[in-house]
């Protein structure tokens, strides 16, 4: 196999698997805790939550973006 085509697979295989593993750690966490939904009003668990989910969020776009440069 081509070096640089097995590069390039790693590439997508490590993509694939940071975004599952970023959705399957946000999605575990938020309904496990029950911070990832809002019942009556929003609690301050709620707010951290999605805030840290969005920062996390906005780091593996940026991790994406480097790798992929």
């Amino acid at each position: 196999m081509d070096p640089e085509m097995l590069r390039f697979f790693k590439k997508i295989m490590n993509s694939f698997f940071l975004g599952f593993m970023w959705i399957f750690g946000v999605a575990a966490f938020g309904l496990f805790y029950k911070w990832g939904y809002i019942e009556s009003t929003a609690t301050w668990q709620n707010i951290l939550f999605y805030a840290l989910s969005f920062i996390s969020f906005l780091l593996l776009i940026w991790y994406y973006y480097k790798s992929w440069k």
